[in-house]
């Protein structure tokens, strides 16, 4: 996680209850089964919480908070960065989605920043 550094209170303040909704959503999505048989095979290609074949299914308003928390996080190592040119960097959904899992990852909400492991938002530990 070199480069990714953890947040600081400000930025919790800001992200805290996004990152918990949003984990609830996305933990939800990645127990439903796949649309059909063919792609039953990409369910165990699952590299955290995205699976092969499986499309992001997020409103567009949690596609906004997720985003929000993104810029958050981005602001502990580009301070200056403003919104708009935010705004104006191109990245996909699945790179965005990536960048927000960065993000949860330094906030420390779902396990220590430094090593601890990571729990599910149920409060229960990940399975190895």
């Amino acid at each position: 996680m070199a480069g990714a550094p953890p947040l600081v209170a400000d930025q919790l303040d800001m992200i805290w209850d996004d990152v918990i909704a949003l984990s609830n959503v996305l933990f939800a999505q990645s127990d439903e089964p796949l649309a059909d048989a063919a792609n039953a095979e990409a369910a165990n290609l699952k590299r955290g919480l995205l699976v092969v074949g499986r499309r992001l299914q997020l409103t567009a308003e949690q596609y906004k908070k997720l985003r929000s928390v993104v810029y958050y996080g981005l602001l502990r190592a580009h301070p200056a960065l403003t919104q708009d040119e935010f705004r104006a960097i191109p990245a996909t959904s699945f790179q965005m989605l990536n960048a927000f899992f960065v993000v949860r990852r330094q906030s420390g909400i779902y396990g220590d920043f430094e090593g601890m492991e990571e729990v599910e938002p149920s409060g229960e530990a990940k399975a190895a």
